[in-house]
């Protein structure tokens, strides 16, 4: 490899250049399909359409000018080439006018080279932390306009455009649930007159599960961002009643994946952790903070689906804890104004009672721990699961892209208050010795304590700042926490102090900024708990360890593997200066 500090942006370096960091984007992010796959077994690529695309698109096309400029963006962040860093930001510049045309031009805005291009935009930014304002959420949104232009008979006529079509259906609902946004598109339900061998295999229904906590999740926001709160629990009822629901088949897709779907589990011990490269048990397994278990995937796209689908579970978990936060704090009903005939039946308030609400709250939160502790015990793997063709000393970037999203979003979840730290059992033992509490709560499926009722018609979503606002904004002028706070008590505040019975009180605070990077929207304060939980200590998890160990792998992730964006979290948390130095000793720097 040429020594690229000495070299000078001439055309006669550039075509080197170009080489390498196309080599370089293949050996990070293309995963081949295994020629030993069993048929019967999940197809194991990775972003295999990208170079078919790619060969057959012109020179000079708009996505060979994307897919060089994120080629180049990424050996840049690997190798340390400023020179590459350079070629990227004037490809992406030339693609952006480039797709501009494309999407103009109505036979080139169906095309493969189109909608691969605004797909690659999206990941270009996530290589990088100069962002431009509002551009991931644009890109997005052309994504999704994009995608309905073709049937989904036309996408899986020929096997790259259905490729390319998984990729960016996915994206698509991860944005959606990241911003708290309804999915555009209707689920794929008629794909099994085109691929037969995946219709009913478990992706396709996860995807399902996936895009219905999206709409959940979004119903949830648009009543957190309203200008109006609930006047009682009856108006929270139905969503909540289809958020249950909903961690109820969450739960059957765990219980009967097909063996081929099945992971193995075993104990984070020294014995366990010695068959591994000595950096990276070290990094991973050997620290503060750690899961107590190592999960082992047959392939890197397993791992992505299992970490999309807990990471999706994550969010309705959440968004049930804050559901029922919420109902704790308002009256069941507001006297006088509800229909009595409402109150018969299925639709009886007294499965709105305090204690029933504080039972399953209990419930969930049992869940959320275990939850959160299995999607720690999974990341794990994606930087250790074998990919064909790839060296062991030079992990690949696509091992890190794919953790982004589960360590950022896990994060959020242990910052917002929500999981029970177990560091307040030795500060307050008295608050969590009482065992009454535990008789009544269980760890197997959850038993809906509302009854069923029709699905809650989508109501209409209330202009916000944030609607319009970058995921993300330029990392230099974000400021970082000082210190490194632990996790907000609950709140016992009393309903009458927050809230009284026809208040029609904003529930939005267009100015208001999110608490993390990773949040939907920003912190309401009905979101913490009413009432400290009288748990077992075994369903905590130590919060300060936990996200020390998270952000010492983004910090990783970004520092290494190229991935840039990882750099937010450590860097607004207050966790960069910790973690760097332990990441940068143990790699040697």
């Amino acid at each position: 490899m040429p020594d690229l500090a000495r070299m000078h942006l001439t055309p006669d370096v550039e075509p080197d250049l170009h080489h390498l960091a196309f080599e370089r984007f293949v050996y990070d992010f293309i995963a081949l399909e295994s020629p030993k796959r069993p048929s019967e077994e999940p197809v194991d690529v990775a972003w295999s359409f990208i170079p078919k695309i790619y060969r057959a698109a012109a020179k000079g096309s708009c996505y060979r000018t994307v897919v060089d400029a994120v080629a180049y963006v990424n050996y840049a962040n690997r190798c340390h080439a400023p020179q590459a860093m350079a070629l990227a930001e004037d490809c992406m510049a030339r693609g952006i006018n480039l797709i501009s045309k494309m999407v103009a031009d109505k036979n080139m805005a169906a095309s493969d080279e189109t909608l691969g291009s605004v797909y690659l935009l999206a990941v270009y930014e996530n290589m990088t932390t100069v962002q431009r304002k509002g551009t991931f959420i644009a890109h997005q949104h052309g994504a999704n306009a994009l995608l309905q232009l073709r049937t989904i008979e036309q996408f899986y006529s020929n096997p790259v455009s259905a490729k390319l079509y998984d990729v960016a259906y996915s994206q698509m609902l991860l944005a959606n649930i990241q911003s708290a946004k309804r999915p555009q598109l209707k689920e794929r339900t008629n794909s099994e007159n085109y691929i037969p061998r995946l219709y009913g295999d478990p992706n396709a229904y996860v995807i399902s599960l996936i895009s219905q906590e999206a709409n959940v999740h979004a119903q949830w926001h648009d009543i957190k961002r309203s200008h109006t709160l609930p006047a009682s629990r009856l108006e929270l009822q139905k969503l909540l009643q289809s958020a249950l629901d909903l961690d109820m088949a969450f739960q059957a897709w765990d219980a009967d994946v097909p063996p081929t779907w099945q992971y193995q589990s075993q104990l984070n011990t020294p014995e366990a952790r010695s068959k591994i490269d000595a950096k990276l048990q070290r990094l991973i397994f050997d620290c503060n903070g750690a899961p107590r278990e190592m999960h082992a995937y047959p392939d890197l796209k397993q791992c992505w689906i299992w970490g999309f689908y807990r990471t999706t579970w994550l969010f309705l978990m959440r968004d049930i804890l804050e559901m029922i936060n919420w109902m704790l704090r308002l009256p069941i009903r507001v006297p006088d104004t509800v229909n009595n005939d409402a109150m018969d039946g299925t639709n009886s308030p007294a499965h709105l009672d305090d204690m029933t609400l504080q039972i399953q709250y209990s419930v969930a939160t049992i869940s959320l721990v275990k939850l959160v502790d299995k999607s720690c015990s999974a990341v794990s793997n994606y930087f250790t699961v074998p990919l064909r063709k790839k060296e062991n000393g030079d992990i690949s970037g696509m091992r890190g892209y794919l953790g982004l999203w589960p360590l950022g979003c896990m994060d959020a979840i242990l910052s917002a208050g929500l999981i029970p730290d177990s560091q307040d059992f030795f500060d307050s033992p008295e608050v969590y010795s009482t065992p009454q509490a535990l008789p009544y709560m269980h760890t197997g499926p959850h038993v809906p304590v509302i009854m069923a009722t029709p699905p809650q018609e989508a109501s209409a979503i209330v202009p916000d700042t944030y609607a319009s606002a970058p995921q993300f904004s330029e990392l230099s002028k974000l400021p970082p926490k000082t210190p490194i706070e632990r996790s907000p008590s609950p709140n016992p505040s009393s309903p009458q102090e927050l809230n009284s019975p026809g208040q029609t009180t904003s529930a939005s605070n267009t100015t208001a900024i999110k608490g993390h990077i990773f949040d939907s929207s920003p912190a309401h304060p009905y979101d913490q708990p009413v009432h400290q939980l009288q748990l077992d200590p075994i369903h905590s998890i130590d919060v300060a360890a936990r996200r020390e160990w998270i952000n010492t792998l983004l910090y990783y992730i970004a520092s290494d593997l190229g991935i840039k964006k990882a750099f937010y979290v450590p860097a607004t948390e207050g966790y960069l200066q910790k973690v760097k130095p332990r990441v940068d000793s143990i790699l040697g720097r």
